[in-house]
């Protein structure tokens, strides 16, 4: 867990706490999205392999013990979206902010399903499977607009330290 600083365990341990009433201040046509997952997915980018499972766990066990019904569901969760991240990571953090937003989008997408399907079971996930869609539609919306802020201010500081290094270079100065 040396990849990860202690005050990032601590953000995430106080947002799952808080993510009730987080998920209604920031509600958008009453969908909000999950920032849990989010930050997951989005501290997953710069960690090592390792360290890259170990959070997510421990984020997903508090998550359970506090809201879900069993033991697992949002450990599963985000233990799939640290994989995911760690599979395309190297062509996803080096593209664009637009491939960095489709990304967010499409997985949130995809990850809100599968809690939606853990939590409520196959015949009842059927049942209201145009219900659940519409809101999760508004919630990977949601992510990947936030996610292009997020991509946006990765993709300049990483610019601005870029042209950093190439000046140092130019001085001789090496930057660690």
């Amino acid at each position: 867990m040396q990849g990860y600083k202690w005050y990032t365990i601590v953000l995430l341990l106080i947002l799952v706490v808080f993510q009730p009433y987080i998920y209604d201040w920031f509600a958008i046509g009453g969908s909000s999205m999950n920032f849990v997952l989010f930050f997951i997915m989005l501290s997953a980018f710069s960690k090592k392999k390792p360290d890259i499972f170990i959070v997510p766990l421990i984020v997903g066990i508090f998550y359970d013990l506090l809201y879900s019904p069993w033991i697992g569901r949002m450990t599963i969760v985000l233990l799939i979206s640290v994989v995911v991240v760690f599979l395309v990571r190297d062509f996803v953090y080096r593209a664009n902010v637009f491939i960095f937003t489709a990304f967010f989008f499409v997985v949130t997408y995809l990850l809100e399903n599968l809690k939606a399907f853990l939590e409520v079971g196959l015949s009842f996930y059927l049942k209201s499977f145009s219900f659940f869609q519409g809101n999760i539609l508004r919630l990977s919306i949601y992510a990947g607009a936030i996610s292009a802020i997020f991509g946006l201010y990765y993709f300049l500081t990483s610019l601005s330290f870029e042209k950093k290094i190439k000046r140092n270079e130019i001085k001789g100065e090496k930057i660690e």
